[in-house]
């Protein structure tokens, strides 16, 4: 789930929450410090918004960023901070060594529960 559409779930929940606290009198110095909360959660959203455009406009002018969106899982989001944090891939030697330095280790095959790679199995400590 993005970042964004968290932000706007709380914001949500917040102003559903800012309704009843109308209606629940609360004191007013507590409705002041809320309001201003709620300001600032309102600015942080547009703000938010705005770099999202600025982003998605920049991804639709990189033909990097679109074709790395055009794989499955990858939007143009994680297409663009691909991009904006790596350059170009040719600073890898494989796709392996940029799997690894995404933090992706590779799937295990085997049966048994045995991982023959691990240091917990070894029994030389």
């Amino acid at each position: 789930m993005p970042i964004v559409t968290i932000g706007l779930d709380l914001a949500k929940s917040v102003f559903q929450l800012h309704a009843i606290d109308e209606q629940a009198a609360l004191p007013k110095n507590a409705m002041g410090v809320l309001d201003l909360l709620f300001d600032q959660l309102d600015a942080l959203n547009k703000s938010i918004k705005a770099l999202e455009m600025r982003i998605h406009a920049w991804h639709k002018s990189n033909e990097t960023s679109l074709r790395l969106a055009s794989i499955p899982g990858v939007g143009p989001l994680t297409a663009s901070a691909i991009v904006a944090s790596v350059g170009t891939a040719g600073c890898f030697g494989s796709a392996r060594s940029f799997a690894a330095w995404l933090g992706l280790t590779p799937r295990e095959h085997s049966s048994g529960g045995v991982v023959p790679w691990s240091s917990e199995t070894s029994d030389s400590v």
